[in-house]
């Protein structure tokens, strides 16, 4: 079963965090909000009703937020390293190397990419054979009607760049390894992170009526791309696997959106 699940995705972890799970989870809290304050300094801006906001506000509002977002993690991460350094008395760790920006240990890192691009796409070819294909589109781009160049531009700088990057971060930089050094079980440990990973997308369709966009964008989608993440981040050791897994499914989703709205 694909290799026994990579060889059981590498048993043994490299990265002893110096924060608990409160801290990984509060981030990702905060960047809930903080895409909730982005749409709304956009939209209000643009004088835009915010029960429907248009792409660019979307998109536009969620790079505004993965900004401040990464500021953010970066000074937390900094306060917990210099607090470690003073228990131990030791050289404060590089920040790239707490949050697993390193070389991988495994393959090279463009074929986990491609893996999770392959991945994706029976995943989303399902997804168009049981439900719309419009209704399998995330928030943004499922409106990308004779959307402008800013919208599309946008959309592949927020999906591609700042979403995988944050939310890796975050949910495969910061909690894999606190369960991973936990449970002495990675695979339980990806299983875990994927859990608040799947809750942080429900919550963003959840005043959607109860159906397929919920179905597939809240649960379905949230679930695969975690544990594809997760595994990439434990087999390789590095969170660059996860980010660019992460971005390799935007790529299809935003390839599917144009051909969808340009053809």
């Amino acid at each position: 079963m694909i290799k026994s699940i990579l060889e059981y995705v590498r048993r043994e972890e490299t990265v002893n965090p110096p924060w608990g799970v409160a801290l990984p989870i509060g981030l990702a809290f905060v960047l809930f909000v903080a895409k909730i304050a982005g749409t709304l300094l956009i939209g209000n801006f643009r004088e835009e009703d915010l029960t429907d906001p248009s792409p660019l506000t979307i998109f536009w509002g969620g790079i505004i937020a993965s900004v401040a977002m990464i500021w953010f993690i970066v000074q937390m991460v900094s306060q917990a390293i210099q607090r470690r350094a003073g228990e131990t008395r030791q050289p404060p760790t590089p920040i790239t190397d707490v949050l697993s920006f390193v070389d991988t240990q495994s393959r090279p890192v463009w074929i986990i990419w491609l893996a999770g691009l392959a991945v994706m796409i029976p995943l989303d070819l399902i997804a168009n054979i049981i439900g719309p294909v419009e209704e399998s589109l995330p928030l943004g781009l499922d409106r990308m009607e004779n959307a402008s160049f800013a919208s599309w531009l946008g959309a592949i700088l927020f999906l591609l760049v700042m979403a995988p990057l944050v939310e890796e971060v975050v949910f495969r930089g910061m909690l894999y390894p606190v369960f991973a050094r936990r449970m002495d079980d990675n695979f339980k440990a990806v299983l875990y992170t994927t859990g608040p990973f799947g809750l942080f997308y429900l919550l963003q369709v959840a005043n959607n009526e109860f159906g397929w966009p919920v179905i597939y964008g809240g649960l379905i989608f949230p679930a695969v791309l975690g544990i594809t993440a997760g595994i990439a981040r434990a087999h390789s050791k590095t969170i660059t696997a996860a980010i660019g897994v992460h971005a390799a499914f935007s790529l299809w989703l935003i390839f599917k959106s144009y051909l969808l709205f340009n053809s």
